[in-house]
């Protein structure tokens, strides 16, 4: 309702999250205050239509859904939203383990900031998937000459380091169309994520992630499997119902 616009605020501390399941869209309006706190100010939801066994069939009546969704929000919460982050699922989804290994040149014997970045290039270079796209890379754990395992090796004396990481991958396809229906629902895609890793930020504590955790999520047309270990994400699956 453009009658609306002018009593909006100021949308550029204004995030949305987008959820688009199986039978339905849920969009989340949320503003960022000074301390970066999270403040949700409105939601909204509506029945998907265009999707049918997780793919999207229908372009345009899916984009109808997400702005009957949106606009529930928007109302809701008085705020336009400029970015949004996109919930991704489903059997588009997979995840590949791989490995990097870097010999590190620091003249003082250190591992170096710049040399962890290079090992994680390293290793996403190794990720040679046809049709897919990373939507996160994860290093799982990192070892200093054979002997050192550390979440963060900077600082580390020694010279080769080597990276055990994950990579989420989704049909490039798939994403392209997602991308493709957000932004004709006039919105702007300032990330994707995927949605066991959302729903883990809400569900699990830190002490669950580290020890050891499956989290399972019963969607409306899918169950979505995650398993956490080390405080990262070492696997994900989904079963259709």
């Amino acid at each position: 309702n453009p009658s609306m616009t002018h009593r909006f605020s100021d949308p550029r501390n204004t995030i949305l999250g987008l959820d688009i399941g199986a039978t339905q869209v849920c969009a989340t309006i949320a503003r960022i205050d000074a301390d970066n706190q999270v403040n949700i100010q409105g939601v909204g939801s509506s029945v998907v239509t265009g999707i049918s066994k997780g793919k999207i069939v229908d372009s345009e009546q899916l984009i109808k859904s997400i702005r009957r969704a949106v606009t529930r929000a928007e109302r809701e919460s008085q705020h336009h939203a400029l970015q949004t982050i996109v919930n991704i699922c489903g059997p588009s989804i997979s995840t590949y383990a791989c490995n990097g290994l870097y010999k590190s040149n620091e003249p003082n014997g250190q591992i170096s900031n710049e040399d962890k970045l290079k090992v994680l290039k390293k290793a996403r270079m190794l990720v040679n998937k046809p049709a897919k796209k990373i939507i996160h890379f994860l290093p799982v754990s990192f070892r200093v000459d054979d002997n050192v395992t550390t979440k963060d090796p900077v600082g580390v004396f020694g010279k080769m380091l080597e990276v055990q990481a994950l990579a989420v991958l989704s049909d490039e396809e798939h994403l392209e169309k997602v991308i493709q229906v957000v932004q004709g629902a006039g919105l702007e895609v300032g990330g994707i994520c995927l949605n066991v890793l959302a729903t883990s930020e809400v569900m699990l504590t830190k002490e669950e992630k580290q020890s050891g955790v499956i989290l399972v999520d019963f969607g409306g047309g899918n169950i979505h499997i995650a398993y956490f270990k080390e405080g990262v994400l070492q696997h994900c699956s989904t079963i259709p119902m």
